[in-house]
């Protein structure tokens, strides 16, 4: 299994004792006040910290949802701005490898100072200048943009953020805001996502290389495989649906089989922003069904008419019939992925549902402890009429 890392900086990313002192500490810092030659006493009083590039619906309402108690789609979303001195440090969601852009409500006496506007972080992507402003005396807002990109891979940021100003030469701090919890996403959401503070949390809680479509799969893949309770398949042939993120509770009564953790895996990656057209389940076995290649083979009996070659592994009782699995899209081809079995390592990308069957049944004949063994049947019934452990995929003699 491929190990998880989180991208931080300074601090944990859930909110911590020493995170909210962190932000009391800071909220204290957003006034200041300092003495310019020629000038006198300028105050500066930072109000509010507004992103306005992050993700937001129609109407520039967040879609981030407070809620990070349980894994239903409850929750209201977070207020704008996310950050108010000493009242509000809300987190956000933001599509990788592109800019923040904030803002920013301060106040900066007296008025008709023509002051430049700096914020420091630690990366190039949380730094700001926005030069020529004019003090209104009061409450006045400002847009900028930051320096840098975001990181290009799925990953979760904590930044803090030091602000000044320059008048007539003279640098005067204005205090910082954060730490900020920026929660990096692939791309947009899907509408239809349901993307909640929790759920983007666990999304994102990925390793900070995770900057190709094929390494996103993969972790997704490796987060569903070790983060839900695994049981026998219950779904065949309809595919799941309806809120499968409860399986996340890690409870024998949310136990999931393997179209269902596929499942998760697609709500997962179609909540950090893979194109939701990019992106399904599918079950493959070796039949007539349309969702696995016309290749696998099939042949027709005198006795009991047309037949199909159905892959399955027989282990402590049970008989896999098919074999939940997601697919992406990406280079101009579907690329298969498996999220499920404990004796079976997660893996991809897969060239077709074929070859994934096939990488599964070289893992299972692996296993000493797997009764592997392909059979004849009749389609979709699960009759079983013929089996030989020896041969795949080649024609067999049927009874």
């Amino acid at each position: 299994m491929i190990a998880t890392r989180v991208l931080r900086r300074s601090c944990s990313c859930g909110v911590t004792l020493a995170s909210v002192v962190a932000m009391l500490c800071v909220w204290d810092q957003a006034h200041a006040a300092c003495n310019v030659p020629g000038v006198g006493n300028v105050t500066i009083d930072l109000k509010s910290i507004e992103f306005t590039s992050d993700h937001e619906d129609g109407n520039g309402d967040n879609i981030l949802l407070a809620n990070n108690t349980d894994w239903t789609d409850d929750g209201t979303a977070y207020g704008e701005p996310e950050w108010v001195s000493g009242v509000d440090n809300n987190p956000i969601s933001h599509t990788r490898n592109s800019k923040l852009t904030v803002k920013i409500t301060i106040s900066v006496s007296p008025a008709n100072l023509t002051f430049d506007l700096e914020g420091d972080g630690p990366n190039n992507y949380v730094d700001f200048h926005k030069n020529g402003n004019t003090s209104t005396g009061a409450d006045q807002e400002i847009t900028v943009t930051a320096d840098g990109n975001l990181p290009g891979a799925v990953c979760i940021l904590t930044e803090s953020i030091n602000w000044k100003i320059n008048v007539n030469g003279t640098e005067c701090n204005a205090g910082s805001s954060g730490e900020h919890t920026i929660y990096v996403t692939w791309g947009t959401p899907a509408p239809s996502s349901d993307l909640t503070h929790k759920r983007i949390e666990w999304c994102t809680t990925v390793p900070f290389d995770t900057d190709t479509p094929s390494e996103l799969a993969l972790e997704i893949a490796n987060k569903v495989n070790v983060d839900v309770v695994l049981g026998n398949g219950n779904t065949w042939p309809t595919p799941y649906s309806g809120n499968i993120w409860p399986a996340l509770e890690k409870t024998e009564a949310n136990k999931v089989d393997c179209l269902q953790s596929a499942a998760l895996a697609v709500d997962a990656l179609k909540l950090l922003g893979y194109p939701s057209a990019d992106v399904e389940t599918g079950m493959a076995w070796p039949s007539s069904d349309t969702n696995v290649d016309t290749e696998e083979p099939t042949k027709s009996c005198p006795t009991h008419g047309t037949l199909c070659l159905r892959y399955e592994v027989e282990n402590g009782g049970y008989l896999n019939n098919y074999e939940g699995y997601f697919k992406i899209n990406y280079s101009s081809s579907w690329h298969y992925y498996t999220t499920w079995a404990d004796w079976l390592q997660v893996t991809g990308p897969h060239s077709s549902s074929y070859d994934l069957l096939d990488y599964i049944r070289d893992q299972a004949e692996a296993d000493s402890a797997m009764d592997f063994g392909q059979y004849w049947s009749y389609p979709y019934t699960g009759t079983l009429r013929y089996k030989d452990p020896d041969t795949w995929p080649d024609e067999v003699t049927l009874p």
